[in-house]
């Protein structure tokens, strides 16, 4: 067992190398140099761990007396590295830089120092062996360098490739890395000429190569020699995280210029340091590209969350999915709960694919696949080709994909469909940051699925409600028809007695009222169902000079003071014209109705903020403060005192209301001083750009 003498004052850092080694080694621990030589006066040490950024004495000196007897490894941070490497002139065997130590890199690095120490004898083999440690930390140095500095990766590859030629005289080198997505060992970089990798290679094929097989299981570096053959092949792990994440392979090392323990012991460095560097700058990497997934999630949400149609929305949705996933096809299917089953619908393939996905209104039942339909009420499922089991193989089959991702679109515990993403170019396996991506737009879709159901739900409503309208009005005009016409007779006739002319003409006022009421309605139904691509952009001005001409006749009669105030300009609106002369014509007729013989009416309109503003003031009987709230409500009537007479059907606001509202704009009220009323309305004016 090695006993490690670690110089460090920092107590956190004690317990991470604690952590790393475990019970492998005896390790002492002191604060500060000038506890050392106690300690080494004690009991033999093995080798001599130095933190050179916590140092209070000259580091330096320190080193030269201790280092050609014990050897000295240094650990550094980025800020300390030029320290560390200045700490080679004294004598010190290595140096490590702290954010990439690991278990491996640790005992890699004591093994080395304490072996080459014992190697050293003459000055002249020291010279040597110090030139050579210098020339090779000032390589593993360039590579921490490219990757701290710069995180080019092509860089640190084809510096560790250039290394490991001219060290081992390999006619060829390729650098290899098992990819995620794919689980294949695929070429990163190589140089020469080699035989091996010049292919991707999947995780579970590569028992057809012994070597990489062998080298990567047991995560140990790989010499091996043909019989008869004067040439050898290397092979050098790349260990991440204590797991096997990739390889160096050298082809064609010359037997006879094979490298010493020396040369072995740095190249399994330069592999570390090159795992660590590929590991580092494809974190930085995929940071950087979730990055850019989760601005066009947030884009392709916003616009899955415009749509209000059912179909709409499931088209946008798979779109987005296979655009944000970088996969081949997808489709929607909707679950139908009682049937257990789902039913495809449209489907989407990316630009230049070959894939088929199943035709639309093909259903599924989701008894066969019991598997698949439970986990969609907890997880997003993926299936591969290469490894599903039936039914699901012959699914996958038949819709020509090599993986297959199944997002559920949960609406809390009610599953109300999926979208699957196929892939039909290789076997893919989707990463857990792609599942998260997929399950955020899966919430947005299913956020606007509700919407859209919700709206055609509202839609079906109303298309009920219209027809109902249309129907009870062509049933009551019949019936209207005829008391008017059984009206008529009675009137002309000679023996009608006062009293029940008196009651002819209750009946016929009754019918009159229920005639406005009906037109009411139907009005109020037109204006809520037409289609705004009727609409066209058109001058308001004209419009108000022709309503507001309408009613001057009808104000002189009751000799109210009838004033306009109307700009000389166009003012360009966009909508329905019929509709906002009902609307203005509405507001003048009530304030003409509701002001008593001899009042004031004004009539304002004016142009502020890119809006129409048109306002109806009188100084009539004006509304009670108790009932404005509800002046736009459907059948109320805000009686004031003095109006009890005065009829009406209690829709002429609420069909205001809704023209103002359908046109972008609001309405309001205001009590008049001293008396009177004030009733308002704006609508955005067009905006030609």
């Amino acid at each position: 067992m090695q006993t490690i003498l670690f110089i460090e004052h920092r107590n956190e850092y004690v317990l991470r190398l604690r952590g790393l080694l475990n019970e492998s080694v005896t390790l002492l621990h002191v604060h500060a140099l000038d506890e050392a030589p106690l300690v080494l006066s004690r009991q033999p040490i093995d080798i001599i761990l130095i933190d050179v950024g916590v140092v209070k004495v000259n580091l330096i000196d320190w080193i030269r007396t201790h280092a050609p007897t014990i050897p000295v490894v240094a650990i550094a941070n980025q800020a300390n590295e030029r320290l560390a490497i200045k700490a080679f002139s004294a004598g010190i065997q290595d140096y490590l830089i702290w954010d990439q130590i690991t278990l491996p890199i640790l005992k890699n690095s004591i093994n080395y120092a304490i072996s080459r120490t014992k190697m050293q004898g003459s000055p002249e083999h020291n010279q040597e062996h110090l030139a050579r440690i210098i020339e090779d930390q000032q390589i593993l140095a360039r590579v921490d360098r490219e990757l701290g500095y710069t995180l080019n990766i092509d860089r640190v590859l084809n510096l560790a490739m250039d290394t490991a030629m001219r060290l081992t005289a390999a006619s060829g080198c390729v650098i290899a890395w098992v990819e995620e997505e794919t689980q294949r060992l695929q070429q990163l970089a190589s140089v020469g000429h080699y035989t091996m990798l010049q292919a991707p290679i999947p995780l579970s094929n590569l028992g057809q190569y012994p070597l990489l097989a062998q080298s990567l299981e047991e995560s140990a570096p790989l010499f091996h020699q043909e019989e008869n053959s004067t040439f050898a092949q290397m092979l050098l792990p790349l260990i991440v995280q204590g797991k096997p994440a990739g390889l160096i392979v050298l082809e064609n090392v010359p037997v006879g210029f094979c490298c010493d323990q020396a040369d072995w012991d740095f190249l399994i460095q330069l592999a570390q340091r090159t795992a660590a560097a590929l590991e580092k700058t494809r974190i930085y990497q995929r940071a950087h590209y979730q990055a850019l997934q989760m601005d066009r999630l947030y884009e392709l949400s916003t616009d899955i969350s415009r749509h209000i149609g059912q179909k709409e929305v499931t088209d946008a949705a798979i779109a987005a999915l296979t655009v944000l996933l970088d996969g081949s096809s997808a489709f929607f299917c909707e679950y139908e709960y009682k049937s257990n089953t789902m039913s495809i619908g449209t489907s989407f393939i990316a630009d230049g694919m070959p894939d088929t996905p199943p035709h639309a209104k093909q259903v599924l039942a989701m008894a066969q696949y019991g598997e698949l339909r439970a986990s969609l009420y907890i997880q997003i499922m993926q299936y591969h080709l290469s490894e599903a089991e039936p039914p699901y193989h012959e699914l996958l089959t038949e819709w020509g994909c090599k993986s297959a991702l199944f997002v559920p679109l949960l609406d809390e515990s009610n599953l109300l469909g999926m979208l699957v993403l196929c892939e039909s170019r290789y076997n893919r396996y989707f990463r857990g940051d792609e599942i998260v991506l997929a399950r955020n737009l899966a919430g947005s879709v299913t956020g606007a699925l509700k919407k859209a159901l919700l709206f055609a739900s509202v839609r079906q409503l109303e298309q009920i409600k219209s027809e109902m309208i249309r129907m009870a009005s062509h049933d009551l005009r019949t019936p209207l028809s005829r008391i008017y016409f059984s009206l008529a007779l009675l009137e002309a006739g000679d023996d009608v007695l006062p009293t029940q002319t008196k009651l002819l003409t209750g009946v016929k006022e009754a019918a009159q009222e229920m005639q406005s009421l009906l037109e009411d309605m139907l009005n109020l139904e037109r204006i809520e169902s037409q289609e705004v691509s009727a609409w066209q952009v058109f001058d308001s001005v004209l419009l108000l000079h022709k309503v507001t001409a309408t009613f001057r006749a009808h104000a002189e009669q009751h000799q109210h003071d009838y004033n306009l105030h109307l700009p000389p300009m166009s003012l360009m609106v966009h909508g329905s014209e019929i509709q906002l002369q009902q609307a203005y014509s509405n507001f003048i007729s009530n304030a003409i109705k509701y002001t008593p013989d001899g009042g004031k009416i004004t009539v304002r309109v004016w142009s502020e903020a890119q809006r129409l503003y048109f306002e109806v003031e009188d100084n009539g009987y004006g509304v009670p403060e108790e009932r404005r709230g509800r002046l736009f409500e459907r059948f109320y009537r805000a009686n004031a005192p003095g109006t009890e007479n005065i009829k009406g059907t209690g829709l002429g606001l609420s069909l205001v209301k809704s023209v103002i509202e359908r046109h972008g704009g609001e309405v309001y009220y205001k009590a008049a001083t001293p008396s009177g009323s004030i009733f308002g309305a704006w609508i955005p004016l067009h905006d030609e750009n």
